[in-house]
């Protein structure tokens, strides 16, 4: 825990977080439109964090904001939907597993949707 903090503290470190906004510009094709709404954004989110000058600020939604609210929301809907599809996927398994346990004594498999093995032996004799 206490490594995570020094992390932290020295990864946002105001004199790097403002080497990164300057290194910000030279990034291919984008750099020179993500530079300046990267450093107001910045500039903002330090304005509002100070004690006394949080009530002055007006919270203001910039497009840089929006898109990253949008990653995160993807990103949650992508892990709940993984976790649905991995349960369902263990149900399935256990299912199959116990449909080949509870299989006839003739090796025969029963046919999804018929529980009668009467009607198993019946096809199977066709």
């Amino acid at each position: 825990m206490h490594i995570q903090k020094l992390f932290v503290i020295v990864a946002f470190n105001e004199n790097y977080v403002d080497l990164f906004v300057q290194k910000s510009r030279s990034i291919p094709y984008v750099g020179q439109y993500l530079h300046e709404p990267l450093r107001e954004f910045l500039a903002k989110q330090k304005a509002s964090l100070h004690r006394g000058s949080a009530k002055h600020t007006v919270k203001e939604s910039s497009w840089l904001s929006t898109i990253f609210e949008w990653v995160v929301i993807s990103m949650l809907v992508y892990f709940a939907v993984s976790i649905v599809n991995s349960m369902a996927q263990n149900n399935q398994k256990r299912r199959l597993k116990e449909a080949q346990h509870s299989a006839p004594e003739s090796g025969a498999p029963l046919l999804a949707g018929s529980s009668d093995r009467n009607t198993a032996k019946h096809l199977k004799s066709k």
